[in-house]
């Protein structure tokens, strides 16, 4: 991360609220029978087959390793990031609560750092028990949406001020939602920025996150990052 902001505290912010700009992706393949019946009103015969639920091992192996060819990436770990309860909006809370997959029975994460800006990132992976589940999640996602346009935290130091910024969404998984993270610390000029989409893959929902190198070129979540885990979370539910 760039800039004084402390990293803990950005991350503490950033991993888990969303001003969430609704958009659809291309159908990932796990929610083929979910597409028919929004079509049709009812299920095709020709559906596919309900997601596999995958558990905290299946999680583990669709993450990055060590050294890739655009990345490097940290140990995957088992669990969610911790709560943050010092937020000037109470409501506030909801939106970490759900970008954490507090809801989901296995939470995955794991910290990545982009070769070509030297920029840091991740991705926290929820894995529900049924497609079911990870739709409703994903809605609840959607119907938070304007509840929280910006906070403070008074438990990070300088207690600064994060606001939500809407993005496109683009098109990744079942459905997506993008925005940015845009940290104000009182007295400091620069504005930090953390990059977000969000996509649900089946019964599985995963927040990718990047913080911005100032360069707009490189300020979106890189898309093979993201393509390759939905391809791989495609594989694994089969």
């Amino acid at each position: 991360m760039h800039g004084r902001v402390r990293r803990g505290s950005l991350a503490a912010l950033a991993i888990g609220l969303g001003l969430l700009t609704a958009g659809c992706g291309a159908l990932s393949g796990t929610d083929a029978e979910g597409a028919s019946a929004g079509t049709s009103g009812s299920p095709s015969a020709s559906a596919s087959p309900a997601p596999k639920p995958l558990d905290a091992a299946a999680l583990l192996a669709t993450t990055w390793p060590a050294e890739a060819h655009q990345l490097k990436a940290s140990a995957a770990e088992v669990g969610r990031p911790a709560a943050v309860t010092s937020l000037s909006d109470p409501e506030c809370g909801q939106f970490l609560a759900l970008k954490d997959g507090a809801s989901a029975p296995v939470v995955v994460t794991q910290g990545i750092t982009f070769k070509r800006d030297t920029s840091r990132g991740g991705m926290i992976i929820a894995a529900y028990g049924s497609l079911a589940e990870a739709r409703d999640a994903f809605a609840r996602l959607r119907e938070t949406r304007g509840v929280c346009p910006f906070f403070s935290d008074a438990g990070s130091p300088n207690a600064p001020v994060v606001t939500l910024v809407d993005r496109p969404a683009p098109a990744e998984g079942d459905e997506a939602l993008a925005f940015a993270l845009a940290v104000d610390v009182p007295g400091q000029r620069d504005t930090q920025t953390e990059e977000h989409v969000v996509a649900r893959v089946g019964a599985v929902i995963i927040d990718f996150r990047k913080m911005s190198s100032g360069d707009k070129d490189y300020r979106e979540v890189p898309t093979f990052f993201m393509s390759g885990q939905v391809t791989k979370l495609v594989q694994a539910q089969r």
